[in-house]
């Protein structure tokens, strides 16, 4: 599973041109269930492999972001199936020993990053 993952995150993390930015949206709706089932599932991925599938998550946040207030069904058709369980994942890992899983929610942090400030029309029901 974890070299699933690298594979996935060196190819998203390569996408640097707008375009291809643009056009990879059509896949964030297969990929986000997939990543949250990763991270919840404690015999799929171990804490490196969370860090690793929230890395992924922001950028399959970046590559959405650009459509909210622009084409909010595109937004939503993306995001839709999975967007609560994420916020409410974010909280959890949030509220747990500050001490514990550091990169694990320096990258939730970055997530909620790209949501509230990329966001703001999508995410205004979750404030």
């Amino acid at each position: 599973m974890e070299v699933s993952i690298k594979a996935l995150l060196y190819f998203m993390s390569s996408i640097e041109d707008e375009k291809s930015i643009k056009l990879f949206h059509e896949h964030v709706p297969k990929i986000l269930p997939g990543l949250f089932s990763a991270f919840t599932n404690d015999e799929a991925v171990d804490a490196h492999g969370r860090e690793l599938v929230l890395d992924i998550l922001y950028y399959c946040l970046r590559t959405v972001s650009w459509a909210d207030g622009i084409d909010n069904d595109l937004v939503d058709a993306c995001l839709q199936d999975t967007f609560n369980s994420w916020m409410s994942l974010f909280v959890q890992i949030i509220q747990t020993n500050p001490r514990s899983f550091f990169d694990i929610k320096k990258n939730a942090l970055k997530c909620l990053t790209v949501i509230f400030r990329d966001f703001i029309n999508y995410s205004r029901d979750c404030l």
